[in-house]
């Protein structure tokens, strides 16, 4: 069963942040760090409590290839809730 994920503007805009960084970087890099948050994005659809819970109903996926986090919590309709993006490099 899939969930539903939901990401809130913050974290769209902390997501555009940091693909117009990596995109200075180096050209390219920002669609491989898209591609990885969107892979991260898949799994905890597919399964969220694989993740740790790390206080109060939060859980947290890192990302292997990026220092970035994606911090969501499951709502009790069972749909995968909210979604937040932290741990960002700084420029």
């Amino acid at each position: 069963m899939s969930h539903r994920l939901i990401v809130r503007p913050i974290a769209e805009n902390d997501i555009r942040r940091a693909y117009r960084w990596y995109e200075t970087e180096l050209e390219g890099l920002g669609m491989r760090f898209l591609y990885e948050l969107n892979e991260g994005f898949e799994k905890i659809s597919a399964n969220p409590r694989h993740y740790a819970e790390i206080a109060g109903g939060i859980r947290r996926k890192l990302n292997n290839k990026f220092p970035y986090g994606v911090f969501f919590c499951i709502r009790t309709s069972g749909g995968t809730g909210t979604c937040s993006f932290a741990a960002r490099p700084e420029p």
